[in-house]
C-alpha cells in the first residue's frame, strides 16, 4: 500500500512543487526591482558656465551649468549655480556629493532640486550657514565633500535640476557627484498633467508636462490639440496661444495608448500695462515694475534669492508692458508716513506681503507688515520712476544688468519704469483701499498716538480724488461707515487732548519768567550789599 501511495503521491508532490515554484516565479516578475549596481558620475566646473564630465553617467545624458555670479565657482549673497541634467530617465539618485567651501567670514545658503524643470524646488539642504551640520559643521576655505543621501526617482523623460543658492557671502562649489542606479520601469497606470486648466493670452507660450503613476513608469507621450487655430502644441508640450477661444491639449502615452491626460486652455486677448506718470499714482490700483532692457519684476518663483527680486524677459515698448505669467503685480497702498506709499504683492508665493528693505544695503525683500522700511516715495524723471525707500532714503529700486536682479542701490545700475493696469485705476478702488487702511492698516495702530495717526490719515484723504472722497464720505457700506466713525473718533480725541508741545512751551515761558525774577532779586541784593559797605567805609 505504501509503495502504491509513493508511486501515486510522489509525482503529484513533484508537480505541486513545480507549480509552487512557477507561481513564486510569476509573482516575483510582478515586483520591479533595481536592476543595476550604483554608478557615480561627476560634473566638475572648469570655467564660467562650463562643466567637465568624469565617471559613469547614463548613456545619452547631458549637463549644463548657469552661474549668476561673475566669478566661476563662487556665489555671493543672492547668486546661484544651477546644473540641469537631461537623459537621467529611469534612474534613481541615491547620493549627491558637493565639493564645496566657504570664506572665513561667512557663507550660507541652500541646496535644492527640481524635476521636470518646474518652479517648485525641494530642499536637499535647507537655508543654513556653512558651519552648521546641514553643511560642513565648520567654516572651510578649502574644498571639502558635502555628502547628502537622497531618494530621487527620475521618470524616463524628466529633467533633473540641481541648484545651490547663497544667502550670505560666500559659498563656493567646484563639482557635483551623483550616485545613481538604473531602474526597470513599472507598468504605466495613469498620467497626471501639471495643470487641469490654464488661461493664456494671445501670443503666450507655456510648457506643460505629465507625471506617471507609478513614478518609475514611462512618461513618454505624444501631444495633440483639439483646436490648433486657438492653441497649438509641439512635441515637447509647449503650447502657443494663437487666437481667442477654447482648446483641449492631450498627452497620450507612447507605451500605452489608452492612457492620456488633458488640460483645457482658454485663450484671451493680451493684457497690457500702461507707462505710469505722477498723475497715475492711486491707492488700490495695480502696478508692476520693469526696465527698458525688456526685463520685468519676476514673481516669487523667479526670485534670485530671499534678498533680491528676480527678473523675466518682458514684451516691452516705450508706452506699455505686456502681461506675462511671471509678472509680479503690486497694489499701491497708503504709507504710514505722510506722502509715502507701500507696495503690496498680489500674486505668486508672497501674496499679501510688502516690498521692504530690512537694512541699509542692496537687499530688496518682503515683510508681512507695513513697517517703516516698507515705505517708499515715488517721483518721476522723464519716463523713469524714482522709487526711494523712506527709512534708507539714499536707496532706490533699480535693475542690475551685471548680476541680473532688482534690488535697492545708492548709485548706478539701470533705472526702472512703473506700469499701471489702467482698468484698476478707479475712484472706487482708491476709496476702498483708503477705508481698509483706516480700519485694518494705518488707522488700526492709533493706540497712544492718535494725533500722529490722524495726521497720516488726513494726508491720505487729501491724496484721494474728489470722486473717491465722495465715495468714502457717503457710502453706506459697512467698511466705509466704520472707517468714518474711526476718523471721527480720532478727530474728537485730538480736539479733547491738545498736543503736548503747547503745554511744554507754557512751562518754558513760566520757567523763563521765574529765572528773570530770581535774577532781578539777586542783582538788587548785591547792589544793596555794595551800597551799605561803601557807606560804612565813608563813615
Amino acid at each position: 500500500m505504501r509503495k502504491i501511495t509513493r508511486k501515486i503521491l510522489g509525482p503529484l508532490a513533484v508537480l505541486a512543487m513545480a507549480l509552487g515554484v512557477g507561481l513564486s516565479v510569476a509573482k516575483t516578475k510582478d515586483i520591479k526591482k533595481v536592476e543595476a549596481l550604483p554608478e557615480v558620475g561627476t560634473y566638475t566646473i572648469t570655467g564660467k558656465d562650463t562643466l567637465a564630465q568624469t565617471g559613469v553617467v547614463p548613456t545619452g545624458s547631458s549637463a549644463s551649468l548657469v552661474e549668476t555670479y561673475g566669478t566661476s565657482k563662487q556665489m555671493t549673497s543672492g547668486n546661484s549655480q544651477t546644473v540641469t541634467l537631461t537623459g537621467y530617465g529611469c534612474t534613481k539618485i541615491t547620493q549627491i556629493t558637493l565639493s564645496a567651501c566657504s570664506n572665513a567670514k561667512g557663507g550660507a545658503g541652500n541646496f535644492t532640486y527640481s524635476l521636470d524643470g518646474g518652479n517648485t524646488y525641494t530642499d536637499i539642504i535647507a537655508t543654513a550657514a556653512f558651519n552648521t551640520d546641514s553643511w560642513n559643521g565648520a567654516w572651510s576655505t578649502t574644498y571639502v565633500p558635502i555628502v547628502k543621501a537622497v531618494d530621487i526617482v527620475v521618470s524616463d523623460s524628466a529633467t533633473l535640476i540641481l541648484k545651490v543658492a547663497a544667502t550670505a557671502n560666500s559659498l563656493y562649489v567646484e563639482s557635483y557627484a551623483l550616485t545613481w542606479e538604473e531602474i526597470v520601469p513599472e507598468e504605466l497606470i495613469s498620467l497626471t498633467m501639471n495643470k487641469s486648466t490654464a488661461t493664456m493670452q494671445v501670443g503666450d507660450e507655456e510648457v506643460f508636462s505629465v507625471a506617471p503613476t507609478p513614478a518609475s513608469a514611462s512618461a513618454s507621450v505624444s501631444w495633440s490639440s483639439s483646436n490648433g487655430t486657438v492653441a497649438s502644441v509641439d512635441s515637447t508640450g509647449k503650447v502657443t496661444a494663437n487666437s481667442i477661444g477654447l482648446a483641449t491639449i492631450t498627452a497620450t502615452s507612447t507605451v500605452k495608448a489608452s492612457v492620456t491626460a488633458t488640460v483645457d486652455i482658454t485663450v484671451v486677448a493680451a493684457k497690457y500695462y500702461d507707462l505710469a506718470a505722477a498723475g497715475d499714482l492711486m491707492f488700490g490700483a495695480t502696478y508692476t515694475i520693469a526696465t527698458d532692457s525688456a526685463v520685468g519684476f519676476g514673481m516669487n518663483n523667479d526670485v534670485v534669492s530671499t534678498t533680491v527680486i528676480g527678473y523675466y524677459s518682458a514684451t516691452y515698448n516705450l508706452t506699455s508692458l505686456r502681461h506675462s505669467p511671471s509678472t509680479m503685480l503690486l497694489s499701491l497702498e497708503m504709507g504710514t508716513v505722510a506722502d509715502s506709499f507701500a507696495f503690496k504683492i498680489l500674486n505668486g508665493n508672497k501674496v499679501g506681503e510688502y516690498l521692504t528693505l530690512n537694512k541699509n544695503d542692496n537687499y530688496l525683500q518682503t515683510s508681512l507688515t507695513k513697517n517703516d522700511a516698507a515705505l517708499w516715495t515715488i517721483s518721476f524723471s522723464g519716463d523713469d520712476a524714482v522709487i526711494k525707500n523712506v527709512t534708507y532714503n539714499t536707496r532706490t529700486i533699480r535693475y542690475n544688468t551685471a548680476y541680473p536682479r532688482f534690488a535697492a542701490y545708492t548709485t548706478g545700475q539701470t533705472a526702472v519704469q512703473l506700469f499701471v493696469d489702467s482698468v484698476t485705476k478707479t475712484a472706487a478702488n482708491a476709496a476702498n483701499s483708503y477705508a481698509n487702511d483706516v480700519m485694518n492698516g494705518v488707522g488700526a495702530g492709533a493706540n497712544k498716538k492718535c494725533g500722529a495717526i490722524k495726521t497720516v490719515l488726513d494726508n491720505g484723504y487729501s491724496r484721494l480724488s474728489t470722486t473717491a472722497q465722495g465715495i468714502f464720505d457717503s457710502s453706506s457700506e459697512e467698511l466705509f461707515v466704520n472707517a468714518r466713525a474711526r476718523r471721527a473718533y480720532l478727530e474728537a480725541w485730538v480736539a479733547a487732548n491738545p498736543p503736548a508741545p503747547v503745554r511744554y512751551v507754557d512751562r518754558n515761558n513760566n520757567s523763563i519768567a521765574a529765572a528773570v525774577a530770581i535774577g532781578v532779586i539777586g542783582l538788587t541784593a548785591m547792589f544793596g550789599y555794595y551800597f551799605l559797605t561803601k557807606k560804612k567805609r565813608l563813615a
